[in-house]
């Protein structure tokens, strides 16, 4: 399996949700869930299906940077 990235959007076998792809897409509307991140092994990953843009990156984290200061 390849290595993964920050920014890559993987599937695991549960609801996961992404928009502002650089690469591949999801076939619905989504959303990126900053309070619910975690850390998945590689053993549950299903596949890669994209990676985001770095703008949506930075986005993404200094949303957490937030929720961790308050």
């Amino acid at each position: 399996m390849e290595r993964f990235v920050k920014g890559d959007v993987v599937v695991v076998p549960f609801p996961l949700k992404e928009d502002d792809f650089i690469t591949g897409n999801l076939n619905k509307s989504s959303n990126i869930r900053p309070n619910k991140i975690f850390t998945a092994d590689e053993s549950i990953v299903l596949y890669k299906v994209g990676s985001i843009n770095e703008k949506k990156i930075q986005e993404v984290i200094d949303v957490i940077i937030n929720i961790l200061r308050n």
